[in-house]
């Protein structure tokens, strides 16, 4: 889909979780479009690390998630 996905611009991105709001600005590496959606990828060090396999342990994963959405 795409490489250096930027989200949040010249706004930042707000996600808001009950009483609870973050402001979000960044870039995401790298989408793929996959069979069952889309994948995203995060280079760390120079090896991707797939946001799908290691979902449960990332905070970063879940907010890229939301920002794609």
């Amino acid at each position: 889909m795409g490489t250096e996905i930027s989200f949040g611009g010249e706004e930042p991105l707000d996600l808001t979780f009950g009483p609870y709001t973050i402001h979000m600005k960044g870039r995401i590496d790298r989408v793929d479009q996959v069979e069952d959606g889309y994948e995203i990828i995060d280079y760390k060090s120079g090896r991707p690390r797939r946001f799908r396999r290691d979902f449960d342990i990332k905070l970063q994963y879940y907010l890229y998630t939301l920002a794609w959405e």
